[in-house]
């Protein structure tokens, strides 16, 4: 008959605190040569994110945790009906459901499976939030996803204004990094992904109605002034996040008539944006004007030919996000890059 251990396991099921007094010593909780047991504990938090530097808002959470002190499972859910980041200042309600393994001997955590929503879009992340050595706090690094989500959404946290700048749906995938420091979240966030935005529109009437011009001018009519119905764009491309700028290797533009293909940079903080790139028109420059501008056009339309069919003009667009310039790129008119 096999013979019972005389040091059975422990069992520690009433708080975090009995936890921690077991690690501390604690005479009232002994720890002997046997394994730890947390069976179905609950626990409550509430936290201010106003300590951490460079966010803000009212988190709570509720949840489950069982396993070994190596290896805790734990489940919950949490509450931040005032989630901001600093910079932007605009408060937007997340929560997220969560299952995590949390080593109980020195607190890293290592993350399953995370849907947190922000407003009406869904993230879903995986990842860890780990320690490194001799180095002060704790490394959060994730696999993040978006499906269907709503641009505007994620802009409330980035933009200063307070009406966005852009509606319309999003399709995201990205690594997300973020290193200990000191330094505010936003400038200490790295991010490398792709995206995809459907049906999207800008709200600011300028902005929307350069668009639809050149929508108009792509597709040969010269007279649209654009201030018609908006056409809806489909934008896409590759993007990396450093020191709060953002940098686009790629973002292709779309419109009825026209294609935009741009890289560059956007600075979250100064809101300065600086895009080189080219405007690729189903229209030759010939169908884009009429009279004597049209046989000038026909004469320049070799140097902007499009390989298929159309024109290729390269194109700039920079200056402050609320009220960019576009124009033509004369530099480059001759690079057929």
């Amino acid at each position: 008959m096999k013979k019972e251990s005389s040091h059975p396991p422990i069992l520690i099921a009433i708080s975090w605190q009995a936890l921690n007094r077991a690690l501390s010593g604690d005479p009232r909780t002994r720890l002997c040569d046997c394994t730890v047991v947390i069976l179905f504990a609950g626990f409550f938090v509430e936290a201010n994110l106003n300590d951490i530097k460079g966010i803000g808002g009212t988190l709570s959470s509720v949840g489950t945790y069982s396993g070994v002190l190596r290896r805790v499972d734990v489940e919950g859910q949490t509450e931040t009906p005032n989630f901001s980041i600093d910079f932007a200042g605009r408060q937007v309600p997340l929560t997220t459901r969560f299952k995590a393994i949390v080593d109980g001997t020195n607190g890293d955590t290592w993350l399953d499976h995370v849907e947190a929503r922000l407003a009406r879009t869904t993230i879903v992340a995986s990842g860890a939030v780990v320690r490194t050595r001799n180095v002060k706090g704790r490394r959060v690094s994730l696999d993040l996803r978006i499906d269907h989500g709503f641009i505007e959404d994620l802009l409330r946290l980035a933009v200063k204004t307070s009406k966005n700048p852009m509606l319309g749906t999003i399709d995201l995938k990205t690594k997300f990094l973020l290193p200990q420091g000191e330094a505010d979240v936003v400038d200490r966030l790295q991010l490398d992904g792709t995206f995809k935005l459907a049906q999207a529109k800008f709200t600011n009437y300028d902005v929307q109605r350069k668009i639809n011009m050149l929508s108009s001018r792509g597709r040969g009519d010269e007279n649209d002034d654009g201030s018609g119905q908006s056409v809806v764009s489909n934008l896409e491309g590759t993007f990396a996040l450093r020191d709060a700028k953002l940098t686009f290797s790629s973002l292709r533009f779309l419109v009825p008539g026209a294609i935009i293909d741009l890289s560059g940079t956007y600075g979250l903080r100064d809101e300065q944006m600086d895009f080189k790139g080219y405007f690729l028109a189903d229209a030759t420059l010939a169908d884009m004007t009429h009279g004597m501008k049209s046989i000038l056009a026909r004469l320049a339309q070799p140097f902007f030919k499009r390989p298929g069919g159309g024109s290729k003009i390269p194109i700039r667009i920079s200056g402050p996000r609320s009220n960019p310039q576009f124009g033509l790129d004369s530099g480059r008119i001759l690079n057929k890059g």
